[in-house]
């Protein structure tokens, strides 16, 4: 036998059946990473997408060139649309689930370094902050960015994820999985603009017990990531993360807008009842302190700081009683997370404060800074005695509730 030649066609076999697997999965790119066409029937579902987030969502931002974005966690992602008719350019919705703070300020810069941006909406949370419990996710890849932290380009952005979506075994799967998903019903988690699909998330929220349900599990969760709570560790400083996005912002002239999230009230109670509530206000001051002291470094006006947390009569919604499975909401998916309508009017809020296109928006949320801010605490609590004393029994259940985990 000669050896030679059978070494050659063996090679020769694999190296085509390779080149073929390549060409099949750039084709169907069932992680709409490479900006290709797409057909119906064929690779226009990706219900892959979802298993690949951050890496999808780091090529569609460097794909499209989105001139406004908005950046954040999993609340971003089910609560605030990119397609509303309030943003003044094309918006894409670069939330991540789980994201902290720091991964939101690298995703600001590859976005930048992808298009100049013009306009960036930035949804905190509290618990963003918290340097203990937050942090980096394990697929949150640096090298995949189109800079580094300090603002310089990086070698070889694409090798990796290059090798992922192409040449290996679970591009070919997913491939696959993704053209046989194109006549079957399959939930599809994100939609093009980056932001989360609702489509049945009612209905399934219904079979698995309920809102009230969902809602008490978030609780559990919210109420252990807030155990510890930090702002600094000698591995992050969160206070650092944000004036480096303040900072990163005025240089380049980046139209920003900061807003904190509205969850639900139930998550203030949890706060209050974890012995965190002084640390959540001392979060809003250095919110509003730190951007005015930058902004005054640049001699230019303090970016608008948005507080939609607190009480009013979006985030006091009553949830359906714990027999009642069949019940919705019409402003939350649970404690955290907010629906796209209530986004829609936050949305109407900070970017047409001036002329808002819906007036029930005028009471909902507050412009803050260190001209109002101690008042504004003030005010919160003044709410917060309030619906305690006309939600003395949910009141008490989320105190049983915490105390029993």
């Amino acid at each position: 036998m000669n050896w030679n030649k059978y070494l050659n066609r063996v090679i020769f076999t694999v190296v085509l059946l390779l080149i073929v697997i390549i060409i099949i999965n750039r084709l169907v790119d069932p992680f709409s990473i490479h900006n290709g066409p797409t057909f119906k029937g064929f690779n226009e579902k990706k219900p892959i997408f979802s298993t690949h987030v951050k890496m999808a969502k780091a090529a569609a931002i460097r794909n499209k060139k989105n001139t406004s974005i908005v950046i954040g966690s999993s609340t971003v992602e089910y609560g605030i649309d990119p397609d509303n008719s309030s943003w003044n350019s094309q918006a894409y919705n670069l939330g991540l689930a789980g994201a902290n703070l720091y991964e939101s300020f690298r995703y600001l810069q590859h976005a930048q370094a992808a298009q100049p941006l013009y306009e960036v909406l930035l949804m905190l949370d509290f618990t963003m902050f918290d340097a203990i419990s937050n942090k980096n996710s394990p697929d949150f890849t640096e090298e995949r960015l189109l800079v580094d932290v300090n603002g310089q380009k990086t070698k070889n952005t694409l090798s990796g994820d290059m090798i992922v979506t192409l040449a290996s075994i679970d591009a070919t799967k997913s491939s696959i999985d993704t053209v046989f998903s194109q006549n079957k019903e399959v939930k599809i988690a994100y939609l093009s603009n980056g932001m989360r699909s609702d489509i049945g998330l009612d209905e399934e929220i219904k079979k698995k017990g309920g809102y009230k349900k969902i809602f008490i599990n978030t609780e559990r969760k919210r109420s252990e990531m807030l155990s510890e709570f930090s702002f600094i560790t000698p591995n992050l400083d969160n206070w650092d993360v944000y004036n480096k996005i303040l900072n990163f912002s005025f240089v380049n002239d980046i139209k920003l807008h900061i807003a904190i999230s509205p969850s639900h009230s139930n998550l203030y109670e949890i706060i209050s009842i974890k012995g965190k509530w002084n640390l959540f206000e001392e979060w809003k001051l250095g919110l509003v302190s730190l951007n005015e002291k930058v902004a005054s470094k640049y001699k230019k006006e303090p970016l608008d700081i948005w507080d939609f947390s607190g009480y009013n009569k979006y985030t006091t919604e009553k949830f359906p009683v714990q027999k009642d499975a069949k019940g919705s909401m019409m402003w939350y998916w649970d404690i955290v997370h907010y629906k796209k309508e209530l986004g829609d009017l936050l949305l109407d809020r900070v970017l047409n404060y001036d002329t808002p296109l819906d007036s029930n928006v005028s009471d909902f949320g507050v412009r803050i800074s260190t001209n109002n801010i101690d008042q504004h605490l003030n005010n919160i609590r003044t709410d917060q005695k309030l619906w305690r004393a006309n939600n003395i029994t949910n009141a008490e259940n989320i105190r049983k509730r915490l105390n029993s985990i």
